[in-house]
């Protein structure tokens, strides 16, 4: 093991080590408590200490009225497949096909992105005005700031009772592990029950983006 020491005049180091093997890994220590930043050579992986990233604090920020600035900084990415939960707002229940129950997620810091199509295989009785399709992760309130957690994007069902076009998204408020379907084609906050018109042929699709916790 090599290692090479950069001291400054009040005792603080920067250390660089090598390990005698290519294949081991490469750490680069600042002189602060908590930046360790490691570098693994096998697939060339930068990988910061929990809680750290990468600061654009020094970027100009927008300049649009009202802006309230919450983070310039990265520390979170994370994409991958999950399973959702399928729950009707009243009663009875909707089950997915195994071989088509899963969803696509992007994250990046508190943005998450949510895509992909879900085939239902049984029903029982399903029942109520929403049709609650599950999150990755619990979507932000955002205390203050009225609607701006609010979830909202595309959402379908498609083989169901109405056509199609009928389906959509609401604004599903925040402090949620859902996003609601329900009726678009009434000017109503009442809408038809949705749920209703789901059978063992229906699919669901969206793509959204939202905050989370």
């Amino acid at each position: 093991m090599s290692e090479l020491n950069l001291t400054h005049s009040n005792g603080n180091k920067t250390k660089l080590t090598t390990p005698d093997s290519l294949s081991g890994n490469r750490t680069v220590k600042f002189p602060d408590a908590g930046g360790t930043v490691a570098l693994q050579d096998s697939n060339g992986n930068i990988v910061p200490a929990a809680g750290k990233g990468i600061d654009f604090s020094a970027q100009t920020t927008s300049s649009a009225s009202g802006v309230v600035v919450q983070s310039e900084k990265i520390t979170h990415f994370e994409e991958g497949i999950y399973v959702p939960t399928i729950v009707c707002s009243s009663s009875g229940s909707i089950t997915l096909n195994t071989s088509y129950n899963k969803l696509s997620y992007t994250r990046i810091n508190k943005t998450v992105t949510v895509h992909g199509r879900v085939r239902v295989s049984a029903v029982s009785s399903p029942s109520g005005q929403q049709l609650r399709v599950g999150l990755p992760f619990t979507s932000d309130v955002l205390t203050g700031y009225g609607d701006a957690g609010r979830v909202f994007g595309y959402g379908r069902l498609e083989n169901a009772a109405q056509h199609q076009y009928y389906y959509g998204i609401s604004a599903t408020a925040g402090n949620n592990d859902f996003v609601q379907i329900h009726r678009i084609d009434e000017n109503t906050d009442n809408p038809a029950n949705v749920c209703a018109d789901v059978d063992s042929n229906a699919r669901i699709s969206v793509s959204f983006t939202y905050r989370a916790q």
